[in-house]
């Protein structure tokens, strides 16, 4: 028994550190997928209620995407492609439930997260000390030292939130070693998508994210200090590619246009202009193919289906005029599922956020509930720029499913069998 424990934890540490360094979506879901199918054939093994209502839905959304492509003619690489891409978040949150059961040492599994976010902190750091920075610009420091890690994110939360069931450490200096080296890496980042995270899960571990007198309050001091922040940044000026943290600024006053402006007040021969409203033109495109066929608001254009950007991009060497994917995830999925497909996918997002009102036995409970919200309006915010569940570069769902074990450890809700 002893020794089953330790492959099993050997096998998650192995698994956590794959997730974060391997982008490749081929791989991560033959990983994944040949480890769970020899999870799911231990006949011991049973999956909650709460994480079964998730997968439910996500395969909902998968079958109506296959369905819908055998209504056109597309290329099987291209089908099998959006195939394995909806099946990616299915795998891994599956996975991750599953084989966090089976070390069931929540401690050991918080304390992995932590310190595996630390040593990336560490790598980060490392890579910008001996990276090329005289130029000092925000692109430069992303260039080098990437655009995000949502493992260190998470451990920066766990260890900053101060709740009981996040302490894992005996050692205070310890813990604030890591917390320092956690903070300065996240700073480094410079990641837009990272910051709104980071407000979002810090008031959802507190459960300010519930509808309460206190959760509106803390509600509406957040947008306030969000609009008087962007009042600010309209006020001076702030140039793209200056050296420094104006760079940075520039690209959060640009965020909201980045997203919503249409392609008609896009230039596509204007390169700055179109590279700082990319996400707004691709989905632009994606938008008016659907309105082409009618019938793919209801259904999609199902897995197979390209996005015509009207002109070669240079997105790799030879360039790319119609492209899969699209980072808008609601756009996204609308134009891969049309609009039952949408449906679906905000079911879900609600089901995550409703976690915070749901009864719980023990504060552990209620913290947990709470950070699984937390998952649901991050991924109702980060759909809009970096596909939500289905982002292919970072382990929110494999983050997830853990979170989903701890919650059946603590609350031991009612169990249905695989």
């Amino acid at each position: 028994m002893i020794f089953h424990k330790i492959i099993y934890k050997t096998l998650f540490i192995i698994s956590l550190f794959l997730q974060v360094i391997i982008p490749s979506l081929e791989f991560i879901v033959i990983f994944s997928g040949v480890l769970t199918f020899m999870l799911l054939s231990e006949n011991k093994l049973k999956i909650s209620k709460s994480i079964f209502n998730v997968l439910s839905f996500l395969i909902l959304i998968l079958v109506i995407g296959v369905l819908t492509s055998f209504l056109h003619t597309y290329e099987s690489y291209d089908r099998i492609r959006d195939l394995t891409h909806f099946l990616r978040p299915i795998i891994i949150l599956l996975f991750a439930y599953l084989l966090a059961m089976k070390v069931d040492d929540t401690r050991f599994i918080l304390r992995t997260i932590i310190f595996m976010a630390f040593l990336f902190a560490i790598k980060h750091l490392f890579i910008l000390s001996i990276s090329d920075l005289e130029k000092g610009t925000i692109d430069v420091f992303r260039k080098y030292g990437g655009y995000g890690n949502f493992i260190e994110l998470i451990a920066l939360v766990m260890i900053i939130s101060r709740v009981q069931v996040f302490n894992v450490f005996r050692s205070r200096f310890l813990k604030n070693i890591i917390l320092l080296f956690l903070i300065i890496s996240f700073v480094l980042y410079f990641s837009r998508t990272m910051l709104v995270a980071f407000i979002i899960f810090s008031l959802a571990t507190f459960g300010y994210l519930k509808l309460t007198s206190k959760g509106l309050k803390y509600g509406f001091i957040v947008i306030i200090s969000i609009g008087l922040f962007y009042i600010y940044l309209f006020s001076i000026n702030l140039e793209r590619g200056k050296p420094g943290i104006d760079s940075f600024l520039y690209k959060l006053r640009i965020a909201p246009s980045e997203i919503f402006i249409t392609s008609k007040n896009i230039d596509i021969n204007n390169h700055e202009s179109l590279w700082d409203h990319w996400r707004a033109y691709e989905a632009s495109m994606a938008l008016g193919e659907m309105k082409q066929t009618p019938s793919s608001f209801l259904i999609g254009k199902g897995f197979g289906a390209l996005v015509d950007l009207k002109f070669k991009a240079p997105l790799n060497e030879e360039g790319l005029r119609f492209i899969p994917h699209i980072h808008n995830g609601y756009i996204y999925i609308f134009y891969k599922t049309g609009i039952l497909g949408l449906i679906l996918y905000l079911i879900i997002i609600l089901n995550l956020y409703k976690q915070t009102y749901k009864k719980s036995k023990t504060f552990n409970e209620v913290v947990i509930r709470n950070f699984i919200s937390g998952f649901g309006l991050y991924f109702l915010l980060s759909s809009l720029i970096i596909t939500g569940m289905y982002n292919l570069e970072e382990i929110s769902m494999f983050i997830l499913g853990i979170f989903f074990f701890i919650l059946n450890n603590e609350s031991k809700p009612k169990q249905l069998n695989v």
